[in-house]
């Protein structure tokens, strides 16, 4: 009885072991693929991409935009056209010589939350970017078939969105970033190259305005900043 007991308490812990590697086979098989992406990784799950880790904080000076094996394609900026499509890239370094401050949000067409943000978004480009400020949609889909720049410049024409957009194909900029996939994400570059706040959500979007606003007065005193962002001229 003994050493049946003890063959039984063996069996048992080989099956408890069995079903632990293939729960943690399924995990890994549900968790996706990560891959490495600069200082931050993606997580994919069946060509569905979920999100990053590593996001940076107010202080951390903000990445520029990747050039080379990852180069990526810009919409609405000089040279662009409904023919052309891709435009000029655009650079942290040069928009901090210019002294611009930056907005940068990350989007999705395919995120019903992106959509609900883009009226905010044309308005502020239209209020403040006659003040040295930047808007830049980094467009980085959880689904593969959205990334392609064909889709993404359709969905910027639909959208009425003016400003420079970045399609972030492969993920870098999001991974470098530490961006949430499918919600909005915002970070605020300060002329010195650095995020001056972080914001996700659509909750957030009034304080967002407000500190682009403030942002704007800085560099022309004679704005008129309420709480409901620009207000005109003192």
């Amino acid at each position: 009885k003994s050493r049946g007991g003890v063959a039984m308490m063996v069996a048992t812990g080989r099956r408890a072991a069995a079903l632990s590697a293939v729960a943690c086979g399924l995990l890994l098989a549900v968790a996706g693929v990560w891959r490495d992406a600069g200082r931050s990784e993606l997580l994919t799950v069946g060509g569905v991409y979920l999100g990053s880790f590593g996001r940076l904080d107010p202080g951390d000076a903000a990445p520029d935009f990747p050039v080379g094996e990852h180069d990526v394609e810009w919409l609405n900026t000089f040279g662009s056209s409904p023919q052309a499509l891709r435009g000029e890239a655009l650079s942290m370094r040069q928009l901090r010589r210019e002294q611009k401050v930056v907005l940068l949000h990350f989007w999705d067409y395919t995120s019903m939350r992106s959509h609900l943000a883009m009226p905010a978004l044309r308005r502020w480009q239209e209020r403040y970017a006659p003040y040295g400020v930047q808007l830049i949609g980094v467009h980085r889909s959880r689904f593969s078939f959205a990334d392609r720049l064909v889709h993404v410049a359709r969905a910027v024409k639909r959208s009425g969105l003016r400003h420079a957009i970045v399609n972030d194909e492969h993920g870098d900029i999001s991974a470098a970033y530490g961006a949430k996939a499918g919600e909005p994400t915002m970070f605020l570059v300060g002329t010195d190259g650095r995020i001056a706040s972080v914001h996700e959500g659509l909750d957030s979007m009034s304080q967002v305005e407000y500190e682009l606003c403030d942002a704007a007065a800085e560099q022309h005193p004679d704005l008129w900043c309420g709480d409901e962002g620009l207000r005109g001229w003192k």
